[in-house]
């Protein structure tokens, strides 16, 4: 990912929060759980994974639906198991695009809609798919997270 797309990314995602919402200076609980996401969103970037698992609970529950093309699909649970699940999907794919189109939080939930264009590297094939992750906070923890994936174009 070129550092212009990093920067036009994590930028995005505060803005999409703010959008449309003359009261989101009243949201604390909710502006704080962007900022998780913003923050580890950041630290994955930056190959700081150690600072982007901070958020994690222990009890943790990682579960990604999309279409039988897509190579990582699964429910995980469990700080390790889901942290070794996120960096072999990091792993399987480059030339990663990501482009935020909303931010949503309401309480302890945060909802992220986005499109990401990129490439396999088992295959070298491109993919082009929109993505919805669905984090759930406790504590200032995230306990679970949901992505489902559409098949835009995944070959």
């Amino acid at each position: 990912m070129s550092t212009e797309t990093q920067r036009r990314f994590l930028e995005r995602i505060e803005h999409a929060f703010q959008e449309g919402d003359a009261e989101v200076r009243h949201k604390s609980t909710e502006t704080a759980h962007v900022k998780l996401i913003q923050e580890m969103y950041c630290d994955l970037i930056q190959g700081n994974f150690e600072g982007a698992f901070q958020v994690l609970d222990d009890d943790v529950e990682l579960e990604i639906t999309g279409p039988p093309a897509l190579p990582f699909r699964g429910r995980w649970q469990g700080r390790g198991l889901v942290i070794k699940t996120i960096l072999d999907n990091f792993s399987s794919i480059e030339e990663q695009q990501p482009e935020i189109h909303h931010v949503v939080a309401q309480g302890d939930t945060v909802i992220v809609i986005a499109r990401e264009q990129g490439r396999l590297k088992a295959t070298g094939s491109p993919y082009d798919i929109h993505w919805v992750q669905l984090f759930t906070f406790r504590d200032g923890k995230t306990v679970r997270i949901r992505e489902i994936v559409d098949g835009y174009s995944l070959t």
